[in-house]
């Protein structure tokens, strides 16, 4: 038998040894975790909870204050920033663990900008949430970025999952974690391009075509960004380059301006520039009642084209506008210098008194039997309306040369049909037809007789009572 020191070496000496074991396979399970737990490859899989849940993501300072779009980028082109982002949560919980990488938009892209992991023992117990990385990363200034690969993980309860630790970890289960799915980013709010807009009239009367100064919105679209190029395209992506953004012809529409860092002109992002064309009126047509010696002591000037909602009249050359009605009464001789029309911003040229065109004839009443008994001569098809102006119902006698099929047809100024009256077999002599339109405040209108060959036109006048 072994002396009792020799044995209680021995039970020391296996203490060591197995404490020593023991130490060393802690220290392997120890390592193993928190190799385990560097991303979320390593974690439980098949997240079932989207409760704790990112609604924004933006570049900011290390005191999670955004970038303003004053911000200024360094000369290098390249700024030092952090990122910040906004959580809710459906129930209140202390710390949350999230993963993310950071790409270059447009996606797909397998480029990895940034990689950030991170455990926050933050209560989350408010609306809106935020936390900041504490590691900050390079940003090419104006590139467009975004989160791919998001992983969400938190604990139960009011403990602090993170227990004052800020690696990244795996939750327990899968009811406790989230992840975005594969195919899916959300984008990070950075100084990038701004949208911008332009309106013009249209080049010419009637027009939906305008020439738009595209240059001229560079340092809108640029906004804060400095050591950047701007080129400009009918397109996104870009592939059709505006050669001539000076003076780029086109109707209403979007381009698109490409801000590219003179650093690294792959990295870039786009501004929708929106552009409005309003067609520039075309010169106004006029009546106009004249003050004489014989006549009424004032005058009146009612405006026959172009009419319609939206429109805008003027007798002085666009010193005042009237919007309330077509026809402008009580004018005092030498009151009137010129006739504009406006709309959307845009005014005609201008007409004068010597342009001056009444083409409707005074309301009257005509007996059938006074039509019955028009004479016409063989060579000559005639049409007249009455009465006119009219409410909402006019006759036309037709009185044809010859015989076939015609047709009687009403058009608006702007040359669109607004109703056939007949369409058949036109018998030589007299014929009656019947037109019946809803009241209207004012409009003007143009009939169309076509038969064998001949066209005969006129003026109509519809006004309400």
């Amino acid at each position: 038998m072994k002396p009792f020191f020799t044995r209680l070496l021995d039970v020391k000496s296996f203490c060591r040894i197995f404490s020593a074991i023991g130490l060393l396979l802690t220290g392997l399970f120890f390592s193993g975790n928190i190799q385990a737990q560097l991303t979320p490859a390593n974690c439980t899989q098949g997240c079932t909870s989207n409760d704790v849940r990112i609604i924004a993501a933006y570049l900011s300072d290390t005191n999670g204050v955004k970038l303003p779009s004053s911000f200024t980028c360094p000369n290098s082109g390249v700024a030092h920033v952090f990122l910040t982002l906004e959580l809710t949560t459906k129930t209140p919980r202390v710390g949350v663990t999230i993963y993310t990488n950071i790409r270059p938009l447009p996606l797909p892209s397998t480029t990895i900008l940034a990689t950030f992991g991170q455990c926050f023992s933050k209560a989350l117990n408010q609306p809106t949430n935020k936390v900041t990385f504490s590691n900050a990363f390079n940003w090419t200034c104006g590139q467009s970025i975004a989160l791919t690969d998001v992983f969400i993980g938190w604990g139960t309860g009011n403990t602090d999952f993170c227990a004052g630790l800020s690696a990244f970890r795996c939750p327990a289960t899968p009811s406790k974690c989230y992840q975005l799915p594969i195919d899916s980013a959300i984008a990070i709010q950075a100084p990038t391009a701004n949208t911008a807009s332009a309106t013009l009239c249209s080049d010419t009367a009637g027009g939906t075509y305008a020439t738009f100064n595209l240059t001229s919105l560079n340092s809108t679209v640029i906004g804060s960004q400095s050591n950047v190029t701007v080129t400009w395209f009918t397109d996104n992506p870009p592939t059709n380059q505006i050669n001539t953004p000076g003076a780029y012809t086109a109707p209403s529409g979007a381009v698109y301006a490409k801000v590219a860092s003179n650093s690294d002109p792959t990295s870039y992002s786009i501004a929708t520039v929106t552009l409005t064309v309003h067609s520039l009126p075309v010169k106004p047509g006029v009546c106009i009642t004249q003050p004489s010696l014989c006549g009424p002591t004032t005058g009146s000037v009612t405006f026959t084209s172009p009419i319609g909602t939206g429109f805008q009249y003027s007798i002085d050359n666009g010193a005042t506008w009237e919007d309330s009605s077509t026809t402008i009464n009580n004018l005092a001789a030498g009151s009137v210098s010129g006739f504009k029309v406006k709309k959307d911003g845009c005014i005609s040229a201008a007409a004068d008194c010597s342009e001056s065109s009444c083409t409707t004839a005074p309301q009257q009443t005509i007996s059938r039997t006074q039509i019955n008994t028009i004479s016409i001569s063989d060579e000559q098809t005639t049409v007249k309306a009455y009465p006119n102006p009219f409410n909402d119902k006019v006759k036309f006698v037709i009185n044809s040369s010859l015989s076939g099929r015609g047709s009687l047809e009403i058009f608006n100024m702007m040359g669109q049909k607004v109703k056939t009256v007949y369409q058949g077999r036109i018998s030589s002599g007299v014929n009656h037809f019947d037109l019946s339109l809803p009241n209207q405040k004012f409009s003007n209108l143009v009939y169309k007789f076509v038969l064998g060959g001949k066209q005969v036109t006129g003026k109509l006048l519809q006004i309400s009572q």
